[in-house]
């Protein structure tokens, strides 16, 4: 969440007559951890954004004289206030105990979860005859040994039989409290958050062993092979790299997709850093999404021309179900994609900001979002089958990837028989294409068929106001 998102954020929900600098650095330090580093940046868009609303002709009379009053007072604001320096003061305390924290990572013998916590070292040592320990003092860059062996080691686990599922780094909070109050209120079910003796007992045995056997089905088309080629060219530098991404292509059938989008993802990285090798690491949530995040879609949808994808800030249509006088149903999203056949959103992501400055809060208050946003869109899409036979309706599914630090993570949700929600995390994307084959056959349930149907079942939950 960066700045100027937040700065317009306070602006829309209070009231004009209330606005202050003061309240506004506050608000900041509130939603984003920073440091008096950030002072310049923060005052800039703060200015910019009175000063658009004082020269915005339909804002309030009132509130464009107050905008002008503010904007051309805070640069002396920001080097005369007491108040001003005490919270760039706080935060600079704030962030520096944040920033070298120490993480544990503890690695369960005999293939039991891993998990990746915030701990202390004292903590660590009480486990020390039973766990094996890794101190991490900072997740950035990704190139971190860490980093590293946390993507090799934590794709979609397995739930035991017996033990916890355990959420692995970077992932869905939901052992937090407010992301589980938010849980409990809805007819929801998270596959990831429990076991396979509970989901046996909630969902039913054949349901729960799909689930546990995410990581035994095919990803195809990502073959070993592939996978051989892909290790081979990032040990490449320089214009050996492009040369030998160049060749990936070279002797494979002409239709192999996804060969030739994974040459478009590999180019694209090295045109950005050929000339300089270094990037900066200190860079807002938006520079991350448009230069680390979107050509790994952009390119899929020229490749594949199956979805087009909207960036940042874009709008969610499903929630537009619940406007009303009060609540306009604007729910803005980082981005989404819309297939192409149908023309519904069937993925959103959310990014909790850049990996340097990805704080708890934030990535609590992404996981609510996107749970409620995925509720938004998979009633939106069922709408429009709702006399087919609710056996092919809980096979529809919608979809998103949420971004905490550098985890990338896809998740998907249909509803189940009774009408609840069924939320789990996905090994591959394949899923979502399977889709298509799905939409022609419940294309051909013309007429009202026998027994339970969509219709039947599907509710939107009574708690799914908007925040």
């Amino acid at each position: 969440m960066d700045f100027e998102k937040e700065i317009a954020h306070y602006l829309q929900t209070v009231n004009h007559s209330k606005w202050n600098v003061e309240d506004i650095l506050r608000y900041l330090s509130e939603n984003i951890e920073f440091s008096s580093e950030s002072a310049t940046e923060i005052e800039d868009h703060i200015t910019q954004k009175l000063r658009m609303i004082a020269d915005d002709p339909n804002a309030l009379q009132a509130a464009r004289r107050k905008a002008f009053k503010l904007f051309t007072s805070v640069k002396t604001i920001f080097e005369r206030r007491p108040e001003v320096k005490q919270i760039f003061e706080s935060q600079d305390l704030k962030y520096s105990e944040n920033r070298y924290r120490t993480n544990v990572e503890i690695s369960v013998s005999n293939d039991k979860t891993v998990v990746v916590k915030n701990s202390s070292r004292k903590f660590a040592a009480n486990y020390s005859q039973n766990v094996e320990t890794t101190v991490q003092e900072d997740h950035w860059p990704p190139c971190h040994e860490s980093a590293q062996k946390s993507r090799e080691t934590t794709p979609p686990p397995i739930p035991l039989a017996t033990e916890v599922l355990l959420t692995t780094p970077h992932k869905r909070p939901l052992e937090n409290e407010n992301v589980q109050r938010f849980t409990d209120k809805l007819p929801l079910v998270c596959a990831f958050g429990m076991t396979i003796q509970q989901l046996e007992e909630t969902v039913g045995r054949q349901l729960a062993h799909e689930v546990g056997s995410l990581r035994s089905k095919s990803t195809y088309p990502w073959t070993s092979a592939l996978d051989e080629k892909l290790k081979n060219i990032l040990e490449k530098t320089s214009s050996e790299f492009k040369t030998a991404v160049l060749s990936l292509c070279a002797n494979i059938n002409t239709d192999d997709t996804f060969h030739l989008y994974c040459e478009k993802v590999l180019l694209d990285f090295f045109y950005l850093v050929d000339i300089s090798p270094s990037r900066p690491r200190n860079i807002g949530e938006r520079t991350f999404i448009t230069y680390h995040i979107a050509p790994l879609f952009k390119y899929y949808e020229t490749t594949f021309a199956t979805m087009s994808f909207e960036w940042i800030e874009s709008h969610a249509r499903a929630p537009k179900i619940m406007k009303t006088s009060s609540n306009s149903g604007i729910v803005k999203l980082d981005a989404k994609g819309t297939r192409f056949s149908d023309n519904r959103d069937v993925w959103h992501m959310e990014v909790a900001g850049p990996p340097w400055n990805s704080t708890s809060r934030h990535a609590c208050g992404d996981s609510k979002k996107t749970i409620r946003t995925d509720i938004f869109n998979l009633v939106m899409l069922l709408r429009d089958h709702l006399d087919c036979k609710v056996e092919l309706g809980t096979r529809l599914k919608v979809f998103t990837t949420q971004v905490i630090e550098t985890r990338m993570t896809l998740y998907a949700m249909n509803m189940l028989e009774d009408g609840r929600f069924f939320a789990t995390e996905l090994a591959t994307a394949a899923e979502m294409t399977n889709q298509e084959a799905l939409l022609k056959e419940m294309d051909r349930e013309v007429l009202r068929t026998e027994g339970k149907t969509v219709r039947d079942v599907l509710r939107l939950p009574a708690d799914m106001e908007l925040e």
